[in-house]
């Protein structure tokens, strides 16, 4: 009887639909980072303006402790896509055979790297996510372009920039290298910049949007509506400073002061990007980082 009475009620809903041109929404997951950072923009204005549900489309979010870990989803399928990808681990999956699309491609990595102090010299530990990923390269090259030799440090692991920036504000570290905004709560403390990796590395893809490529294939509608919503989002953000800092500082917890701080040097940066132009070729220029970064995964 129960089964009769759930068979009518789903036969009146599929014609209700029918006559109301209602249609499902496609659900999808996304792999994300479970530290927030300036990095959730996109995602979160396109939260904020029901981007997602304009174009029927519904998100559940996957978040990871580990970043490394968003790139390894997309590329098994395990998450059809990812709106902050970390192009080096793109690359890296996908030379073990799984397919992963990268669509559009940041421009450089928007991380600091700040300390105790801004004298290298009385720095001797750093905090980074580990050898095995950007964040090592990032510092690396931030202390060559200073003339110092980067084996003169100790490097500490880390799981994401939370942790790391609970290890500089503790003392367990001299140094770190995070997203932003989170170096301005360490100023506002006393903790001293040393540099932007924009500043050093501008052309350095760090972070992107990706697609599993199967996905991609066999659902290219949809594909190209998550590369228009993601390109929606972010031409709102470049004209909505308020806004988007509002959305920020409730995500992190922080003020609105640090937010705005936060808009103006990712617009300063033209840090989020909204062509596919030589996404290609901007990707393999980190064949070299990926080689070494599988070398040292190799040797562990």
């Amino acid at each position: 009887m129960r089964f009769l009475i759930a068979l009518v009620l789903m036969i009146i809903s599929t014609q209700a639909n029918a006559q109301t041109g209602f249609v499902e929404p496609t659900t999808l997951s996304m792999a994300n980072s479970a530290a927030p950072s300036a990095h959730d923009w996109p995602y979160l204005i396109a939260e904020h303006r029901g981007l997602f549900e304009k174009e029927n489309i519904k998100v559940t979010l996957i978040p990871l402790s580990k970043n490394q870990e968003v790139a390894s989803m997309v590329g098994r399928g395990e998450s059809q896509f990812a709106f902050q990808t970390i192009i080096v681990d793109a690359m890296i999956v996908s030379s073990k055979g799984f397919g992963i699309d990268i669509e559009r491609i940041n421009n450089g990595a928007f991380l600091a790297f700040f300390g105790k102090t801004d004298n290298l010299k009385d720095i001797k530990s750093i905090a980074i996510s580990t050898k095995l990923e950007p964040s090592y390269l990032f510092v690396r090259e931030i202390l060559k372009s200073k003339g110092v030799n980067p084996e003169n440090f100790q490097y500490i692991n880390s799981v994401n920039g939370n942790q790391r920036l609970q290890y500089v504000l503790l003392g367990r570290v001299d140094a770190g290298i995070m997203p932003i905004p989170r170096n301005f709560i360490a100023y506002e403390k006393g903790f001293k910049h040393i540099a932007y990796v924009n500043d050093i590395l501008p052309n350095f893809p760090f972070q992107g949007l990706a697609i599993n490529t199967k996905f991609k294939e066999t659902n290219p509608t949809i594909a190209r509506k998550l590369v228009y919503i993601w390109d929606e989002s972010i031409f709102w953000l470049r004209n909505n400073k308020k806004e988007s800092a509002l959305l920020l500082a409730k995500l992190m917890q922080i003020s609105l002061e640090d937010a705005e701080k936060t808009y103006d040097l990712i617009i300063s940066y033209n840090y989020f990007s909204t062509t596919s132009k030589n996404v290609q070729t901007r990707v393999d220029s980190l064949t070299p980082y990926v080689q070494e970064l599988i070398k040292n995964e190799n040797s562990q």
